[in-house]
């Protein structure tokens, strides 16, 4: 009975293991594709060689796992109709069973399946698309304003978004940064600014980080030069203490000059007594 009861654990145990190996190698796994926009994917689907196909189709998930849209394929008994948004940039190889998308954006950013089906037997393939798209290097402005300076750094045409990073060495205590995020309609790419105000009161540099690029601008404080106003009211201020130094000088020579008259006065008469 022991041997008997052992016996069955052991078979119970090898049906298991063989339902769940079987469960693992029905479920699709998923191969990564990494492209650049405008670039060139392509999807093979699976093969096994016991036939020619009944149809090959590049579908892609949309929403939810079960909303498929079809992207390109054939089928061996009827045309196939593929949505407008992938003509004149798909196409399928009946022999390779490849569907190749190129002109890649954003938009085909995914998931795919590719199923294949050969005498009633269906297989399938799931690739997950990536896409990139590198930033423009970093531009550096600045506009000084008296002691207070704004630098604006801006990138454009990259994917998927990225926050930008401005680094001030030396540290300024109490500047403020505005940050901006713009997505092209069209083309579903980002564009990114930064705009920092500070006080300059020594030089400094500011590093803008997008990415892997950065740029560096070095910051100097400017002073500013005298106004129309100012220089007006400067040359009057001279003109007027010139004035007043002149009419002091005159007014202690006739002082002078009177005290001077005075005395002579004085001597003449002494000396006629």
């Amino acid at each position: 009975m022991a041997s008997q009861s052992l016996c069955y654990t052991c078979q119970m145990m090898l049906i298991v293991f063989v339902l769940l190996a079987a469960d693992t190698g029905s479920s699709a796994s998923v191969v990564e594709i990494h492209k650049e926009v405008g670039g060139t994917a392509t999807f093979t689907c699976p093969s096994d060689g016991r036939g020619d196909p009944e149809f090959v189709y590049l579908q892609k998930e949309v929403g939810k796992p079960s909303d498929m849209i079809f992207v390109n394929g054939f089928h061996a008994q009827k045309p196939v109709e593929m949505p407008a948004i992938y003509k004149n940039r798909s196409h399928v190889d009946s022999n390779s069973r490849q569907v190749i998308l190129w002109d890649l954006s954003p938009a085909d950013e995914g998931l795919y399946d590719c199923v294949v089906r050969i005498d009633s037997h269906t297989s399938e393939i799931k690739y997950n698309l990536t896409i990139t798209a590198n930033y423009s290097q970093p531009q550096l402005m600045e506009i000084h304003n008296g002691s207070t300076c704004n630098v604006t750094c801006s990138s454009n045409g990259g994917y998927p978004q990225s926050e930008m990073e401005m680094v001030l060495v030396p540290n300024v205590p109490g500047a403020t940064v505005t940050k901006q995020i713009m997505e092209d309609p069209v083309t579903g790419l980002f564009s990114v600014s930064s705009t920092i105000t500070l006080n300059v009161s020594q030089p400094l540099s500011v590093t803008c980080i997008v990415g892997n690029l950065s740029s560096v601008l070095n910051v100097h404080q400017i002073i500013d030069p005298p106004q129309p106003d100012s220089i007006i009211i400067i040359v009057a201020c001279v003109l007027v203490s010139v004035l007043f130094i002149v009419a002091l000088a005159v007014v202690l020579q006739r002082r002078r000059c009177s005290r001077n008259g005075s005395l002579d006065v004085i001597y003449s008469a002494a000396q006629r007594k």
